[in-house]
């Protein structure tokens, strides 16, 4: 039971990531709801390190690949399919602040969610 958890805390947390670099993409796309971290050149990195990076963690603690072959199809999967996780985020957790706000909230929730199962993926295996 412990482990079901923790999966489905993980598989959560990297769809979260994912989200963050999903409502980068959309705020791009809309002019009218830009978040000011877009403008500045450290911060706009994030989203991309988000979607891109930080899913591969909990899906190489989740599934028993290398590391290195789930970061090759994460970077096609988030390529082809970063809208179907933005839009169900932001269909389930919508705030009524703007995209940069949803986007902080996505990156937050998501590091709550990822360290809430790596704590008792840890616990189980102990």
């Amino acid at each position: 039971m412990a482990t079901f958890i923790s999966v489905v805390a993980l598989i959560f947390s990297a769809l979260h990531f994912i989200a963050v670099y999903g409502c980068y993409r959309i705020s791009k796309e809309d002019w009218w709801d830009v978040p000011p971290y877009i403008y500045h050149p450290v911060l706009s990195k994030i989203p991309l390190i988000c979607g891109f990076i930080l899913p591969v963690i909990p899906f190489s603690i989740v599934f028993p690949i290398h590391w290195g072959i789930i970061f090759v199809i994460n970077i096609i999967l988030v390529s082809l399919f970063w809208s179907i996780p933005t839009k169900l985020f932001l269909w389930r957790w919508k705030s009524t602040k703007g995209l940069g706000y949803d986007t902080i909230f996505a990156l937050k929730s998501g590091i709550v969610i990822f360290f809430i199962g790596l704590i008792i993926h840890l616990i189980w295996v102990i």
